[in-house]
């Protein structure tokens, strides 16, 4: 044996891959498996009888050839684990339970009770627990918890280390939910987590350089390098609420004037939403997301709403158009946030980003809307904890990438 070889953590990582290959392929043979993932034949057979065992995987009859012995078909059994994605947002929390091929099998949507962590993980314990016991799936069943917060995190220790939309810094937020919950957690940003459901189902799929755009708490882009999205040594990367922007004096809660996320973030679209511009609001909105209500506001030509929108999307644009000069992607995907403004608006924003960028970069950049929303972070964060290897700062799967 090697000397500092963990065989414990080679066999994971061996049945991680043979896993995805049935994931990504559908149904197949130990030989064909063998092929496609570079393993011994021997290797295959060791993994395939503890995928067996463990319901992983199960035999489905025999394939069809010409001549010889048929050899014996293999598929994910979809019902024998399941993940579960938590979507922590300051109004609203989201839950998402997802069987092993990723298909959602039920979910929930209530209102945020509290911002204090230890009531957060009691809340989430009990939604958990309900939808488990109304689908009837053991909690022995599912493999882990995906959970995504707005803000900037560590995605090894499943710290936050800074979410404004609770007030938490360097809060123990995977540590307070696996106590409560007691499944495995998986600790991401809002942005990361639609990311992944981008590479694997949305506009980036089989991209080699893209962006996505996401503005759920504070603006962040997901930077998607040779088929992988960037984290960074801390996990940071992407963060654009400290860009500083020409023209912006207010003071910046990290002690510098002037940065992105004082004019372009939830809590500041909330707080302009109860000013003077409220009157014009929804007020069943209000109660419910005030930057919602500000941006429907907006779309649907309220003068004073579309004023403050204007204003924002100028100076996120000039923010987006720096990091696409830098990147130099194919693909913009503009994502949760931004979804849900009218064809017009968007349109006039993507004009805004385009004329921020350098020609070279423009004339290779296409500007997609995304098909999914802020809703959909809950199935998004479940689909990275579905495929995460047990290398947990892996980033986003080289499955994407072949």
């Amino acid at each position: 044996m090697v000397e500092g070889v963990d065989v414990g953590r080679v066999r994971e990582l061996n049945r991680a891959l043979v896993l995805r290959d049935l994931r990504r392929r559908g149904r197949s043979t130990r030989a064909e498996i063998a092929k496609q993932t570079g393993l011994t034949h021997a290797t295959i057979s060791a993994i395939v009888v503890d995928l067996l065992e463990d319901g992983w995987v199960r035999e489905v009859g025999l394939e069809t050839i010409p001549r010889g012995r048929p050899p014996v078909l293999l598929e994910i059994d979809p019902r024998s684990h399941f993940v579960l994605g938590l979507q922590l947002g300051p109004h609203r929390t989201r839950l998402s339970l997802l069987d092993s091929l990723g298909a959602e099998i039920a979910s929930r949507d209530v209102r945020t009770r509290s911002k204090r962590l230890e009531t957060v993980a009691g809340h989430c314990a009990e939604l958990v627990a309900d939808l488990l016991s109304s689908v009837k799936v053991a909690r022995r069943r599912v493999h882990a918890v995906g959970v995504c917060v707005p803000g900037v995190v560590d995605p090894v220790s499943g710290a936050a280390v800074d979410v404004p939309g609770f007030g938490w810094r360097d809060e123990p937020v995977g540590a307070a939910l696996s106590s409560a919950i007691r499944l495995p957690i998986h600790v991401h940003d809002d942005c990361y987590a639609l990311a992944g459901l981008e590479l694997l189902e949305g506009r980036a799929h089989g991209e080699r350089h893209a962006v996505l755009l996401s503005v759920t708490g504070e603006p962040a882009v997901a930077l998607i390098i040779d088929g992988r999205v960037h984290r960074g040594a801390s996990g940071d990367a992407g963060s654009l609420a400290h860009f500083q922007i020409p023209g912006l004096t207010d003071r910046c809660r990290c002690g510098n004037a002037g940065c992105l996320g004082t004019v372009v973030s939830a809590e500041s679209l909330d707080r302009r939403a109860r000013g003077p511009v409220r009157a014009s609001l929804d007020a069943e909105r209000m109660e419910d997301v005030p930057a919602l209500a500000l941006l429907e506001a907006a779309g649907r030509g309220v003068p004073d709403a579309r004023a403050i929108v204007d204003e924002v999307a100028a100076h996120l644009a000039r923010a987006v158009g720096w990091v696409l000069n830098l990147v130099n992607p194919d693909l913009l995907v503009l994502g949760a946030g931004l979804t849900g403004l009218p064809a017009t608006m968007l349109a006039s924003f993507s004009e805004d980003v385009l004329a921020a960028c350098h020609p070279g970069v423009r004339s290779v950049l296409r500007v997609e809307r995304s098909e999914f929303g802020g809703p959909d972070r809950a199935r998004g964060v479940a689909l990275v904890a579905l495929h995460e290897s047990v290398e947990h700062l892996e980033s986003v799967f080289p499955s994407v990438a072949s």
